[in-house]
């Protein structure tokens, strides 16, 4: 059995609920993923969404 994580990697929101930027998003998500490599996971799976809340999206959008 394999063990791992899946994420949008969704843009986070300051506490004033203003949107944070693409950027911080992928390397938030960049992040997540180099620590479950660390913690021996398996996979880090990366999901893409069609709403621009989410860095991954599809690439017809």
């Amino acid at each position: 059995m394999k063990l791992g994580v899946y994420s949008f990697g969704d843009t986070q929101r300051n506490p004033d609920g203003i949107l944070r930027s693409t950027a911080e998003a992928i390397g938030d998500l960049f992040e997540a993923i180099v620590l479950a490599g660390r913690t021996g996971l398996d996979y880090f799976g990366v999901g893409e969404h069609h709403t621009t809340d989410m860095p991954a999206l599809s690439p017809g959008r």
